[in-house]
């Protein structure tokens, strides 16, 4: 998935981050890690950033509810490298960094 998501720009038609949107929600915890590296990588290549926008504003809302509450602490905190520090979040929202690891979790 990530070979073809980091190759989207060759190719692109909205149909691979559609997927890798609706695979964030996937019951098994190593298919939402891997649809988050897969963003992450996209979300590396600057040049990427002004077509992500769309995306990035439907999937937010489950981004941050997968940082905030992801069952898996490594998911969690792969959406918060992936996400943070490409503006992608108001500053309301970049409170999530703040919640993603619990003390329980230590």
């Amino acid at each position: 998935m990530q070979v073809a998501v980091s190759d989207f720009k060759s190719n692109f038609d909205g149909a691979y981050l559609r997927y890798v949107g609706w695979v964030l929600s996937d019951s098994t915890t190593q298919v939402r890690l891997e649809a988050v590296k897969a963003l992450a990588g996209v979300y590396e290549q600057m040049d990427y950033i002004g077509w992500l926008n769309h995306f990035t504003e439907r999937f937010k809302p489950r981004l941050i509810k997968m940082a905030t509450g992801d069952t898996e602490l490594g998911v969690r905190v792969a959406v918060i490298q992936a996400i943070d520090g490409h503006s992608l979040l108001e500053d309301e929202e970049a409170k999530v960094r703040g919640t993603t690891v619990s003390t329980k979790d230590l």
